[in-house]
């Protein structure tokens, strides 16, 4: 297993490792997705996954297994993963890692410990409006109460059930059920919750907002 964070480095590391599988991102420093790509000698089997939908096709013509638009979420993850496992030659570790990934189950958590000053409360998820990202850290707010995580808020998303909490904004996941309302303004849409607080819905988020609350 290896993670890469810009293109020269997925370069250097797929040609040491001869991975089976890659997830591979399309907007990365010095090599995007299809330049790295292109510059391979080895070829091992690709799954994209971008905030972008625009280069579906020009992935595909890359012979790629599968396009996740992020945010994705389990099912659909699992789904690319199913793909990989219905193809033939895998080595047995990836056929061990897949079946792995295949069976994973989401169990949301119940409470978390979160720091308030000095003191380390107990904050039952269904309490919890809203979590907003700080830096590495992440704010997470009730409707009489602000904590902090010392986990980052993508840390936290997994450990949240995606049925009751959706991810809006690259800092921002919402509890549905404390949504006010959704209010359309000229260049984007907010997100009013029921403590009067006002977030952005980013772009790459709205598509899959609309689904869920539908």
């Amino acid at each position: 297993l290896g993670e890469a964070c810009d293109g020269a480095e997925a370069e250097q590391m797929i040609h040491a490792l001869k991975p089976d599988l890659i997830f591979l991102d399309i907007q990365m420093p010095v090599y995007n997705g299809f330049e790295l790509v292109n510059r391979l000698q080895f070829f091992p089997k690709i799954i994209f996954t971008t905030a972008f939908d625009e280069f579906a096709l020009q992935a595909f013509e890359a012979n790629a297994i599968d396009y996740l638009l992020k945010p994705y979420t389990l099912e659909r993850f699992s789904k690319a993963v199913n793909k990989v496992l219905h193809q033939t030659n895998h080595s047995k570790p990836l056929q061990a890692l897949l079946e792995t990934l295949a069976a994973k189950t989401h169990t949301p958590v119940s409470h978390m410990l979160l720091e308030k000053g000095k003191v380390l409360a107990n904050v039952a998820v269904e309490q919890i409006l809203y979590l907003e990202a700080e830096k590495e850290y992440t704010r997470v707010i009730t409707s009489d109460n602000s904590y902090l995580s010392n986990l980052g808020i993508a840390q936290l998303e997994e450990k949240l059930d995606p049925d009751k909490f959706i991810r809006i904004h690259r800092s921002h996941i919402v509890h549905i059920a404390f949504i006010k309302e959704v209010r359309k303004e000229p260049n984007n849409y907010q997100v009013i919750m029921t403590n009067g607080s006002v977030l952005n819905i980013g772009r790459t988020y709205l598509d899959h907002f609309r689904k869920l609350i539908h």
